[in-house]
């Protein structure tokens, strides 16, 4: 299924000019796939119960963010499927009636709605609905299919129930007024495709809570979420050409699996086995933390088993191999932390975020408030934009105050090179005193700068902080860096650290334990001091997660873990040797904790470590780096970057070649090959 993914997710971010979250894709194509298997009612038995393989999925995103686009593109492919949908349904019909019944008999037991395609809406009548399934429910071909493309408008807690009751079960059977019933249905199978802006949900409490009462009352066993802030998608150009050709061969190939499948899917034994693990996990889970969250998870089997049967007809297999399996339990493991965050009650304060993200000329709490920011008193007023300052600082922004009331976003500034941040130890007699005086110095040059800072023979150490009170510790720094090191004791020589910081401005400078024995080793033994392209601001705890960050993308081996700290010690050393370099500054934006940027870069790491492109850990790291802060604007100027650093480093134009053609592969859009070679192998 993931070949298809990608080639429907490019289509649709084709056809939209921008990034496409795929999992939304994802969401459509598998509506569209399990309702072509309705054309065959294909199902399953498992423990003596047949179960139809059904989808049930809501997509909650930002208005344009390609959400009916992604559907559009699915039935795309299953076209000359979808086309036949009322045909083959009709016929089976009347070949059980002499004539086909329509809405104007006024017959109850012969009150049907004939389909004029696969799909009904959400926003009609729960009586609507269900005479649109008994229509299926007389025939032997087809399922009932619903869609909304509004969910936040059109949600409604009276018929969402009748649908997930269909969905587990395939009947129905109930009121929709007083004095009315909707005709029964006891043998439909139901697929469900709900889209929605995430908006109404955020402006509207009551709304919120009516959706989170319909998850906990039941939707949650049933339905795959989909929770896709604005903030993740970018506006992109895709020069390639369209995908359609290759998505309907595949589509095609499908259908005609499914013609020539039977209409029962099985489980493989080895399936069975995994499927029972997961089980247990889930109940283990429960028991040590029995949780309302664990106990819908551990009711999540029967949809990981729909799931598990829809990807095995994907993939054109003749049984649920365990593979399926994975992938229907990874997709699931996505779907429910994208159901916490819709359970999860909107903070004000990222409210507040996303409104002035709007306005760029700002906005009043009142006007705030007006827009649907819930907050009543001055105590909540207070403690959200306090929230909304430190959220902005992660997300490399900050808050500006505009005369006595107006706040407003703006980027946080470039760090200038005259101006480190630094505290100096203020008592000469005890290098790890407790007095720091805070101070804004150039990095390089002579007097008060950092170069001159790490010989001197009057400043026992420093740090690359300011302190509340000037008293050094943790709880006292505050937030508000543009300089970052690491401490280098074992495991790097000097060579391999000018190689690996080639690219970026730094100072070196050796330890006073440098080429003496130490442990019983006799080694290089160094600091690198790097100023950063940024201010940045961060907790005590995000700065330890941001150093780690750093030395994984970078491969730093060995490095001196309690250098992560924020307080952290820095010595100088009269009788240092400096090594300088000029380049540019580290962005370390991918690696500040809980943000967007982070994620990107986990998943390069994660990448890279898996394909091996190289086995040069030096070559590992600028790979990483490269892919983490690649985007769509940049992408030529990284991957010449990239070609020139491994160049350097072996000499060899082949490998740089290699390198560079193998990083290109594994972005999300990447050039193509005559850019590729005209601009940056060339």
């Amino acid at each position: 299924m993931k070949e298809i993914l990608k080639l429907l997710t490019h289509e649709v971010s084709r056809i939209a000019g921008k990034e496409v979250d795929p999992a939304i894709v994802r969401n459509s194509l598998l509506f569209t796939m399990a309702s072509v298997m309705g054309l065959k009612r294909m199902y399953y038995t498992r423990n003596n119960v047949k179960k139809y393989a059904n989808f049930f999925g809501i997509t909650i995103a930002p208005s344009g963010e390609g959400k009916d686009l992604s559907l559009m593109v699915c039935e795309d492919m299953f076209a000359n499927t979808i086309e036949i949908y009322t045909k083959v349904t009709e016929e089976r019909f009347r070949a059980l009636n002499d004539k086909l019944p329509t809405g104007d008999t006024g017959n109850e037991e012969m009150d049907f709605i004939v389909p004029s395609q696969y799909k009904v809406s959400l926003q009609g009548t729960s009586q609507g609905m269900m005479r649109v399934a008994n229509f299926y429910n007389r025939t032997d071909k087809g399922s009932l299919n619903v869609v909304s493309t509004e969910f936040g408008h059109e949600l409604n807690s009276d018929t969402l129930p009748v649908l997930t009751k269909l969905w587990q079960e395939a009947k129905a059977d109930g009121s929709t007024n007083v004095n009315e019933k909707y005709p029964p249905v006891s043998d439909v199978p139901t697929n469900i495709i709900l889209f929605g802006s995430n908006a109404p949900f955020e402006r509207n409490g009551k709304r919120h809570d009516m959706l989170v009462e319909t998850i906990e009352s039941g939707l949650a066993r049933r339905t795959y979420f989909v929770w896709s802030d604005s903030d993740t998608i970018r506006t992109i150009e895709y020069g390639r050409k369209s995908l359609r050709d290759d998505i309907r061969e595949y589509g095609k190939a499908v259908v005609e699996n499914i013609l020539g499948h039977g209409e029962q899917v099985y489980f493989s034994p080895e399936a069975e086995k995994e499927l029972s693990r997961y089980k247990s996990k889930l109940i283990e889970a429960f028991n040590k933390t029995p949780s309302e969250w664990n106990r819908i998870k551990t009711s999540n089997i029967d949809k990981i088993e729909r799931l598990a049967v829809i990807l095995t007809i994907l993939d054109m297999s003749e049984k649920v191999e365990p593979r399926h399996i994975d992938e229907a339990i990874e997709i699931s493991e996505e779907s429910d932390e994208a159901m916490e965050k819709v359970i999860r009650p909107i903070m004000p304060y990222v409210q507040m975020y996303k409104l002035l993200m709007l306005e760029e000329a700002g906005l009043t709490i009142t006007e705030m408030i007006e827009l649907g920011v819930r907050m009543k008193t001055k105590r909540e007023i207070d403690d959200a934009v306090e929230l909304l300052e430190e959220y902005a600082y992660r997300k490399n922004q900050k808050i500006r105050k505009i005369g006595k009331h107006k706040l407003a976003l703006e980027s946080l500034p470039g760090t200038d090179l005259q101006k480190i941040v630094v505290s100096v130890n203020m008592d000469k007699e005890n290098p790890q005193g407790t007095r720091f005086a805070g101070h804004e110095v150039p990095f390089f040059g002579e007097k008060m700068t950092v170069e001159e800072l790490v010989k001197s023979e009057v400043v026992p150490s420093f740090c690359l902080v300011h302190f509340e009170n000037e008293k050094r510790n943790s709880k006292n720094a505050i937030p508000g860096q543009n300089a970052i090191a690491f401490d280098i004791d074992t495991g790097m020589t000097l060579e391999e650290a000018f190689a690996i910081f080639k690219p970026f401005t730094y100072i070196i400078y050796t330890t006073k334990s440098h080429r003496k024995e130490k442990n019983g080793e006799t080694c290089d033994r160094f600091r690198i001091l790097l100023p950063t392209k940024t201010m940045f601001y961060v907790n005590p705890e995000q700065h330890k997660g941001l150093i780690t960050n750093i030395a994984e993308l970078l491969k730093l081996p060995n490095y001196d873990v309690s250098t992560r700290n924020q307080d952290r010690l820095w010595y100088t050393n009269p009788n240092t040797t400096i090594y300088k370099n000029m380049a540019d500054l580290l962005d370390i934006d991918c690696c500040i904790p809980d943000t967007e940027k982070e994620e990107r870069a986990t998943k390069a790491v994660k990448s890279v470590d898996e394909t091996k492109i190289s086995e040069d850990r030096r070559v590992q790291g600028m790979i990483k780096w490269t892919l983490a802060n690649t985007t769509e604007g940049n992408r030529n100027n990284m991957l010449l970057r990239l070609h020139r650093f491994v160049l350097d480093l072996t000499g060899d134009k082949d490998e740089a070649d290699r390198i560079t053609y193998g990083t290109n592969s594994m972005l999300l859009e990447p050039l193509n090959e005559m850019e590729l070679q005209r601009t940056v192998c060339r």
